[in-house]
């Protein structure tokens, strides 16, 4: 309940920080060397162990606002605040629960997690812009760094039948696991991504890919299994955006 409060929270900000800058834009006050604008857009995430993906990947969304400073026509550096759902399919449970908590009785045991993170992503970005094509088309390299906040995290957990290791369980079960995490990632960002000006709006279509430097597992010497330490998330992201 916290963490839709949270979301509706954010969303809500969005919704009237846009109507705000569209208001700043039809008075004339934002210059042209200065924008804002809202993104959305899907994900892609898995966890991985020394840059190698070990979990499937877990699709997402994600949604956000952005300010742009263009010194120059072609280099503009960014800020953004976006939520952002990452997270794997199909986690070694003894890399999230403790070993005690993996059986749930003495005969049924958790096999596989499904782990999504609900996070709040900083993105700090330098947009290098090639000269228009098509008239209105720009296309862009983005080059960064995102410091993340692990607002809260769920695992979906898969239950097998000891000895019947073939079987699941016609159900599952979900729990809060936002202590097996850390509270914060960071990496660096790379991505492509083209801008299509019109009269007073700029539409944006961005694909990005984040790699998480910083080991996000929170259980110490307990989530070691097949020598799968420790782990961080990667997350590619395609966005669609407006700027005013």
């Amino acid at each position: 309940m916290k963490n839709r409060k949270t979301i509706s929270t954010f969303l809500l900000l969005l919704l009237t920080s846009g109507v705000f800058l569209q208001a700043q834009d039809n008075s004339g006050s934002a210059g042209k060397q200065f924008s804002f604008g809202i993104k959305a857009g899907g994900v892609f995430s898995g966890f991985t162990n020394h840059q190698d993906v070990f979990t499937g990947m877990r699709g997402g969304m994600t949604i956000g606002a952005f300010a742009e400073f263009k010194p120059i026509s072609f280099l503009g550096v960014s800020i953004e605040a976006n939520y952002v759902q990452e997270g794997a399919f199909h986690a070694n449970p003894y890399l999230i629960y403790p070993a005690a908590s993996v059986n749930y009785t003495t005969s049924i045991y958790k096999t596989s997690s499904d782990i999504r993170l609900h996070t709040l992503q900083i993105p700090l970005l330098v947009n290098i812009r090639a000269p228009k094509i098509s008239g209105a088309v720009s296309p862009k390299l983005i080059l960064g760094y995102s410091f993340d906040f692990i607002l809260n995290a769920t695992s979906n957990d898969m239950y097998m039948i000891s000895g019947n290791p073939d079987i699941p369980l016609s159900s599952r079960g979900t729990e809060n696991v936002s202590s097996s995490f850390q509270k914060w990632n960071m990496g660096p960002v790379l991505g492509v991504g083209f801008d299509f000006a019109s009269d007073k709006l700029t539409y944006m279509l961005e694909a990005r890919y984040k790699i998480g430097v910083r080991d996000i597992n929170n259980m110490g010497g307990l989530n070691s299994l097949n020598s799968q330490y420790d782990f961080s998330v990667n997350t590619f992201t395609v966005t669609f955006g407006i700027g005013f």
